[in-house]
């Protein structure tokens, strides 16, 4: 990996294979973050997106190997092994691609994420108001569009390992999730969900509260989304989105209870409103067009 620009937070994401909305968002997250290394976490099939720094995820892999065969008997969730396991690992991967390239601190986000904030000016603004940062998480159990420090995720993988190993702290998550359908009888298990990387970014909160912070708090008029067909925090809607307003290519939206126009830093197509995601690219519509078109005929290819 080449030399970072001093200071630029490296912009990660994490997808194997390839998805059609995949160079929206990417070339998204450059457009707004032109100093920061925009890097991708892939494989094989998404390798010929190369305007971004693509590395290969079995360069490291190991200590996600590793919990895979801790997690294979303790699979808790209604998603598939595959999935939910994705998830886990993912983290590892995290923590081993920048221990190898030194990296100490980065922004990861979802690969259905659109990126609009610039993420060293904002990871900036958050460690002025919170000095001791180590990990943002939102709703405090989701890190779609998390600042990572090296520290943090080290802290975060042992905890995911220690509870997977220690029959007594897996008991708190098992507890953990048993009051969450309590709370929420009328809520179906899908929906709901099982045990998942979520429900150990919960008890992350509980164990380091003053290390970590939300990226949906509201920082000089300026948050991170939940998701786009979510009002939570108040937003205006409209046909189930956001109703995005935009000023100079930046997405803004009313917080209702306090008449606030908030600019949000990204917006997540989380589910079905990943159909949207072209709608609201601001960036490079050639380079979009080139590796859309690259990635059909690639297709193609593959299945002739």
């Amino acid at each position: 990996m080449t030399q970072l620009t001093p200071r630029a937070i490296p912009v990660v994401m994490i997808h194997t294979g390839y998805s059609p909305y995949l160079p929206y968002t990417l070339a998204q997250a450059k457009a707004t973050n032109p100093r920061s290394q925009i890097v991708l976490l892939g494989d094989r099939r998404n390798a010929f997106l190369n305007f971004v720094h693509h590395n290969d995820i079995s360069n490291y892999f190991a200590a996600a190997k590793a919990f895979d065969q801790v997690y294979r008997n303790q699979h808790r969730s209604p998603n598939s092994y595959q999935y939910e396991l994705l998830c886990f690992q993912r983290w590892f991967i995290l923590k081993e691609f920048m221990e190898v390239n030194h990296i100490p601190v980065c922004l990861h986000i979802d690969s259905d994420l659109m990126l609009y904030g610039n993420a060293t000016e904002e990871f900036d603004r958050i460690q002025v108001k919170h000095p001791k940062v180590e990990f943002t998480v939102h709703n405090r159990g989701c890190g779609h569009n998390s600042f990572i420090t090296l520290s943090g995720i080290r802290k975060f993988c042992n905890l995911i390992m220690e509870t997977y190993t220690n029959p007594d702290l897996f008991e708190i998550i098992e507890q953990q999730q048993a009051k969450r359908r309590a709370d929420r009888p009328h809520l179906p298990i899908e929906v709901l969900g099982g045990i998942s990387d979520m429900s150990l970014l919960r008890r992350f909160c509980e164990l380091y509260p003053d290390k970590i912070a939300s990226t949906g708090e509201i920082i000089e008029s300026a948050t991170f989304d939940f998701k786009i067909d979510s009002d939570s925090g108040g937003y205006e809607m409209e046909n189930g989105l956001k109703k995005i307003q935009w000023r100079n290519r930046q997405p803004f939206c009313k917080q209702l209870n306090s008449d606030q126009w908030v600019r949000f830093n990204s917006l997540h197509f989380q589910g079905g409103t990943k159909k949207h995601i072209d709608q609201y690219f601001k960036g490079n519509v050639l380079t979009v067009f080139y590796y859309k078109l690259t990635g059909r005929v690639l297709w193609k290819l593959q299945h002739s």
